[in-house]
């Protein structure tokens, strides 16, 4: 189950990068935000 959510998530994602034509500086800040949101989280 677990490959078949990565895959779809993503195609999805490629699907949504595509859409919004993202540009790379975009795709990094967005990174930062999910590693800054990761760092605020514990077991």
């Amino acid at each position: 189950r677990l490959r078949t959510l990565m895959q779809a998530l993503v195609k999805h994602l490629h699907a949504f990068i595509r859409e919004v034509r993202l540009t790379e500086a975009e795709w990094n800040q967005a990174i930062g935000f999910l590693t800054a949101a990761g760092h605020l989280t514990d077991d």
